[in-house]
C-alpha cells in the first residue's frame, strides 16, 4: 500500500522535488502523450528533479479516458525501472 498525498496549487512544480524525495531517488513522470512537453511543464519537472538529483523516467503514454491496460503497462514501467 502507497498512501496517496495530492499536491496541488499555483507553481506546486517548485517543490516537486521536496515531496518526490521521501519516495526514493527514481520518478515515474506520468503524462499524457503532448501536452505537458508543448507547454513546458515536463521541463520544469525535469529540471527540477535533476537538480534535487532524483532519476526520472517518462511514461507519456496517457489518452483521454485511459483504459486499465494503460495504467498497467505505467506499471509495468515503474517496476522494470525500479521508480
Amino acid at each position: 500500500f502507497l498512501p496517496v498525498h495530492i499536491q496541488f496549487g499555483w507553481d506546486k512544480v517548485d517543490s516537486v522535488a521536496d515531496f518526490a524525495k521521501p519516495y526514493g531517488n527514481k520518478a515515474l513522470i506520468v503524462t499524457g502523450r503532448t501536452s505537458a512537453k508543448k507547454s513546458g511543464l515536463y521541463d520544469r519537472v525535469t529540471a527540477k528533479l535533476d537538480a534535487a538529483h532524483i532519476e526520472h523516467v517518462l511514461f507519456d503514454q496517457v489518452d483521454a479516458n485511459p483504459l486499465t491496460t494503460t495504467a498497467l503497462d505505467g506499471a509495468a514501467l515503474a517496476k522494470s525501472e525500479s521508480c
